[in-house]
């Protein structure tokens, strides 16, 4: 049956229908006792002065042989969705994607936090919990500078040499220096060098101060003593309160009219002060 009602408008024999004009249906339903298919030769456009739903009870199928699916309001394109090599591409016009529940990404169970994950039994439950927390299974890489506690850390670009310990300018940037192994019992404090616990004794050439080569003792209480020694051969210490004795000479001042520096005395020399001090070790 050709040209129904006008020209272009016909019935096939095999039971086609081409239209010259819009198709209206009043009844509401297109129902098709088989496959439905329909091929323009250009563009096809469904407008609906509604909202517009596709329901299957099974799936849906969007095929773009051009590898793009466009997301439009408006005609205005706001997303993307991209075959790159058979990689999904998602590309947001506005340059963030926004999820108002946790994101979830990969093969674990969904959860209220977001993760990169194919499982999740490594979560610590006790900080991982809300949609504000992120849980990655794995490695991490980031390029740049990292923010943890409100405070921004920037790595150095060098993996260090052994030994070297990550130490900061105080400003977050670090850096790698050597520093010393197991227990620093020092600090350094605008240019000088001193104990962490200021009450300790200094020791240096032995473990106590009867052996020590060098010792100041009584820093936490009592008078304060520096001792130096050379073993059996003698030694010399002074104390906080104006005493200097050695184990070979006696020292004393007096006003007496001698020159000389200093006297035997058994085997022990005294040292004479007159209007200066001298001070002569010998063995």
């Amino acid at each position: 049956m050709l040209n129904i009602g006008n020209s272009g408008t016909d019935f096939s024999a095999t039971g086609g229908l081409t239209l010259a004009d819009d198709l209206v249906v009043n009844g509401g339903d297109i129902t098709g006792g088989g496959n439905l298919t329909i091929t323009p030769t250009t563009t096809l456009t469904l407008n609906s002065t509604g909202d517009l739903s596709l329901d299957s009870t099974t799936d849906i199928s969007l095929d773009a042989d051009g590898g793009d699916i466009f997301l439009r309001d408006g005609g205005a394109t706001f997303g993307t969705l991209t075959n790159s090599t058979g990689n999904l591409t998602i590309d947001s016009q506005g340059g963030s994607i926004l999820s108002s529940d946790a994101l979830n990404i990969g093969g674990a169970t969904a959860q209220g936090f977001n993760f990169f994950a194919d499982a999740t039994t490594g979560v610590d439950g006790t900080i991982i919990g809300s949609d504000n927390d992120l849980y990655i299974e794995d490695d991490l890489e980031v390029d740049g500078s990292v923010r943890f506690g409100n405070q921004t850390y920037t790595f150095p670009a060098t993996s260090g040499s052994n030994n070297y310990a990550l130490t900061t300018n105080g400003t977050g940037t670090l850096s790698w220096n050597q520093v010393a192994l197991g227990t620093n019992y020092w600090k350094e404090v605008s240019g000088s060098l001193l104990p962490i616990n200021q009450t300790y004794d200094l020791i240096v050439g032995g473990t106590g101060t009867v052996g020590a080569r060098f010792a100041v003792t009584n820093v936490s209480g009592g008078v304060t003593t520096a001792t130096l020694s050379a073993g059996t051969t003698g030694g010399a210490y002074l104390t906080a309160d104006g005493i200097l004795q050695t184990t070979a000479c006696l020292l004393y001042t007096s006003d007496a009219a001698d020159d000389l520096l200093c006297v035997d005395l058994g085997g022990r020399r005294i040292m004479k002060k007159k209007t200066k001090l001298a001070i002569l070790i010998t063995t």
